[in-house]
C-alpha cells in the first residue's frame, strides 16, 4: 500500500486555508481509488450478496450470487443457483443442495482462483474475484470477462449524496464500465457494465453480509461420491435416509399471516399427497407424541400440491378438521419436499433428533398425482397410530 491519502479522506477533508469543507463533487486519481479498495478487500475475510441485472435487446433477467472470501489463503466459497462451490488455485470442488450423494471435483493449477472457475463455469459477474483474489494489479485491467483491458478515466467523491459515494468511471475493449463504492469501507457498492454500445447492460448490487452467515468455506464430502462433471450434480429422488443431516426443507402456511417453516431438531414432519387413512393415522401419532414430550418435539402435516392441482384453501379443508388444533402449511414443490425422500409414496412421514439427524423415514403406498384421490372421510386406524407413535418415540430421543 502507498503512502497516499486515502481516497476517502478526500471526502470530508478541509480545503487548504479556506477552512471549510470542500465541495462536491471531488475529483480524485483513480489509481488512490482502487489502492483503497484493493486493500479493503485484502484486509481479512469478507462476503457479500450480488444481485445482477442484465438487459439485451429489450428482455431483462436477474440473479442473485453470493460469494465468500479468505484472501489470505487464499479461497473462495460461492452460491451459484443451487451449486455450492469451493475454490482455490488448485481446485474447484462442487454440491448440489439437492443432491446429498455426489460431488464434483476438479485439480489443475490455475494462477488465480477467478482462472480455476473459468475451467468449470460461464463467466462469473463477480468483480470481488479481481479486486481480492486476482493477479493484484492496481488499478485492474480487467473486472470479470465481461469488462476487459479497462483504462480507468476518472473517479470522484459525492459527499451530498445520501449515503456518500466515491464513482469510478472507465472504458475497455467493449465496455463502458462504472463503479461505485461505499466511502466508509471502501469496498464495492454497485457496477454497471454497457457493452456495445449499451446493446446489453449488466447491473450489479451488492449487499456486504457477515463472514458467518454464509456455508463453511470447506465443503463436507461425508457420504458423497464423486463425479465426471457437473451437469451430473441434479435433484436425486429418494436421497435422504435414515442417519443423514437434515438439509433444508422449508414449506408455507395456509395461512398467509404465519411466517415461512423450515423443519429443525426434534421435529416429525408429515408430507402427503392426499388425505387418507394412513396421513391420518401418522398425524394422530404425530399428535399424540408432541402432546406427551410437552411441546418438546415440533410436528407439522404438510399438503403437497402439483402446480395444476386445485386451490389450497380446497384441499386443505379435506384434513382440517383431524389436523386441528393445528395449522395447516402445504408445498408446490415436491422435489424439494416428500421426493427427497420418496418420489412414489402418498405420503411420508420424517422424524429428526435433538441433533439434526434423520431417524426415521415411514413412507406410506405409491401413486403419481393423477392417481390421487383424497378422502374426506378418512380417520386414523388405531392399531397403525399406535404402530406409528412407538417409532417416532423411538426415533426423535
Amino acid at each position: 500500500m502507498s503512502g497516499r491519502p486515502k481516497a476517502s479522506a478526500f471526502l470530508f477533508g478541509w480545503a487548504a486555508g479556506a477552512g471549510c469543507v470542500i465541495a462536491s463533487p471531488v475529483s480524485l486519481d483513480p489509481l488512490i481509488v482502487f489502492e483503497d479498495m484493493r486493500g479493503a478487500y485484502l484486509d481479512g475475510p469478507f462476503a457479500e450478496r450480488v444481485e445482477i441485472r442484465v438487459s439485451s435487446d429489450g428482455r431483462m433477467g436477474s440473479d442473485t450470487l453470493l460469494i465468500a472470501a479468505d484472501p489470505s489463503v487464499p479461497e473462495a466459497y460461492l452460491e451459484v443457483g443451487e451449486a455450492r462451490v469451493w475454490a482455490t488455485q488448485e481446485l474447484v470442488r462442487v454440491v448440489h443442495v439437492l443432491d446429498e450423494r455426489a460431488f464434483y471435483e476438479s485439480r489443475e493449477p490455475a494462477p488465480t482462483i477467478a482462472g480455476s472457475l473459468a475451467r468449470e463455469f460461464p463467466p462469473l459477474p463477480l468483480p470481488q474475484l479481481d479486486l481480492a483474489l486476482g493477479a493484484g494489479d492496481v488499478p485492474p485491467v480487467g473486472l470479470t470477462e465481461y469488462a476487459k483491458n479497462i483504462r480507468w478515466l476518472s473517479a470522484h467523491a459525492d459527499e451530498d449524496a445520501d449515503p456518500p459515494f466515491i464513482e469510478v468511471v472507465g472504458r475497455g475493449d467493449r465496455s463502458e464500465v462504472t463503479l461505485r463504492l461505499d466511502v466508509a469501507t471502501s469496498r464495492l457498492d454497485s457496477m454497471s457494465i454497457n457493452l456495445d454500445g449499451g446493446a446489453i447492460t449488466i447491473d450489479l448490487s451488492v449487499e456486504r453480509l457477515e463472514f458467518g452467515d454464509l456455508a463453511p468455506l470447506e465443503l463436507t464430502l461425508e457420504r458423497r461420491e464423486p463425479v465426471e462433471s457437473i451437469s451430473e450434480l441434479r435433484p436425486r429422488a429418494g436421497d435422504l435416509i435414515e442417519g443423514d443431516p437434515l438439509p433444508s426443507v422449508k414449506f408455507l402456511p395456509i395461512d398467509s399471516e404465519m411466517p415461512l417453516v423450515e423443519i429443525g431438531p426434534s421435529s416429525v414432519t408429515l408430507f402427503y399427497w392426499e388425505w387418507s387413512i394412513a396421513a391420518a393415522s401418522a398425524y394422530s401419532a404425530m399428535q399424540e407424541v408432541a402432546g406427551a414430550e410437552g411441546g418438546a418435539v415440533d410436528h407439522w402435516g404438510v399438503l403437497v400440491l402439483s402446480p395444476f392441482q386445485g386451490e389450497v384453501e380446497f384441499r386443505w379443508g379435506l384434513a382440517s378438521d383431524w389436523v386441528a388444533p393445528d395449522p395447516g402449511y402445504y408445498t408446490v414443490n415436491a422435489q424439494r419436499s416428500i421426493e427427497r425422500f420418496d418420489r412414489d409414496a402418498r405420503a411420508v412421514m420424517v422424524v429428526v433428533d435433538g441433533e439434526g439427524v434423520i431417524r426415521l423415514v415411514e413412507t406410506f403406498g405409491d401413486a403419481t398425482p393423477e392417481q390421487l384421490s383424497d378422502d374426506p372421510r378418512a380417520t386414523p386406524d388405531p392399531e397403525l397410530s399406535a404402530e406409528l407413535q412407538l417409532r417416532i418415540e423411538r426415533a426423535v430421543r
